[in-house]
């Protein structure tokens, strides 16, 4: 689908696009989806997977400071750059809570890969947060030359500290 996306939006590409770029029938991808909105969904959820195993480097951050300049970096780099998942998402997505929630969850539970003695519920307070940030940054993107990193992970870094010191607090 990135290849048909990056010619056309959504909105142009019909399943039989899909089908014939898969090489499949029409029909195939209705009985292995069901719908056109269905198929979009699942393709937004594997670009949100992609991106969180490349810009969520669980195994080499020693702290969530350096998780969340990692996370945003990766996220700018990605804006300036371009990313399917940055170039297709306006189209694609109908249900802005459903893409919240489901890019919440999966940042979710990167950070608490990272640090297993963040309480889920912290780690997920505080994805939906970066989250909403970042998706803030899809509408109105940062002037050229800018680098709002430091800014943001100033002012996330004594809220980081707060989640990671609370969840230690309830293990003793």
């Amino acid at each position: 689908m990135a290849s048909l996306l990056a010619h056309r939006q959504w909105s142009e590409v019909s399943v039989s696009d899909v089908a014939s770029a898969a090489g499949v029938s029409r029909q195939t991808i209705y009985n292995e989806f069901g719908s056109r909105s269905v198929l979009a969904d699942l393709y937004v959820e594997a670009l949100l997977d992609q991106v969180v195993r490349e810009y969520v480097p669980v195994e080499v951050v020693q702290d969530l400071e350096h998780a969340l300049e990692a996370s945003f970096r990766a996220w700018f780099r990605a804006l300036e750059e371009g990313s399917p998942l940055v170039d297709s998402l306006p189209a694609l997505v109908a249900d802005e809570t459903w893409l919240l929630e489901t890019a919440t969850a999966r940042l979710a539970s990167a950070y608490g890969r990272l640090f297993s003695e963040v309480a889920t519920a912290d780690a997920t307070a505080f994805a939906r947060l970066v989250v909403r940030l970042c998706f803030s940054f899809l509408t109105i993107p940062p002037a050229p030359g800018e680098d709002p990193v430091p800014a943001l992970v100033a002012a996330l870094s004594p809220y980081a500290d707060t989640v990671v010191a609370r969840s230690r607090a309830r293990e003793q």
